[in-house]
């Protein structure tokens, strides 16, 4: 109706008191534009965020990757192990995102970043192989799974996903959890 009338209008765009403003994720403007603007006076290019995200998100996939064959499949072929790399880097959608650089990508981009950061967080937090389960890594993958929802809310799939792993992590048993113990001087002493 409004391209009908010849009104000129932002899609994907929330319009509001004679000023649009993108409704696309909270969690890349909460923790990279607003500290970027507040320490340097300037806006944080698309380009730059978007290439900070995509490479920090690969960092982190490819740590994922690597917990996830160094405790499930220890006597994998090298070369085996490279090939997968090199194809799990290659399908992971995030080219389109670098080659694309709008603002839809920022939060594509940085909800990849955190997904793969609580992915990895998660595989390496022992809740689905054997070993005392690191409360502090579970609570972390919890943290970077719900700032990818920030990003995009798409992403509370693979929320959905991390939680079928945490419940599984709870069916373990008790004394397989590890929680930090600080000692005091009396234990110590005995």
């Amino acid at each position: 109706q409004r391209g009908d009338a010849g009104f000129q209008y932002e899609w994907d765009h929330v319009y509001y008191n004679g000023k649009y403003y993108s409704y696309y994720g909270i969690a890349p403007v909460i923790l990279l534009y607003l500290p970027y603007h507040l320490i340097t006076g300037f806006y944080c290019s698309t380009n730059l965020s978007i290439m900070l995200f995509s490479i920090i998100g690969m960092i982190f996939l490819s740590l994922t990757y690597y917990v996830f064959l160094k405790k499930l499949y220890r006597k994998i072929p090298v070369g085996i192990a490279i090939a997968g790399h090199v194809i799990l880097l290659s399908a992971c959608g995030i080219w389109f995102c670098i080659g694309r650089n709008i603002f839809y990508e920022i939060s594509i981009s940085s909800g990849f970043m955190f997904v793969a950061i609580g992915s990895f967080m998660l595989f390496s937090s022992n809740v689905f192989c054997k070993g005392k389960i690191s409360l502090v890594r579970v609570a972390l993958s919890s943290l970077f799974m719900g700032l990818a929802v920030l990003c995009r809310p798409t992403l509370a799939v693979y929320c959905i996903c991390a939680c079928i792993y945490f419940a599984y992590g709870l069916f373990k048993k008790e004394d397989s959890i590890s929680v930090p113990v600080i000692e005091s001087d009396d234990s110590k002493k005995k």
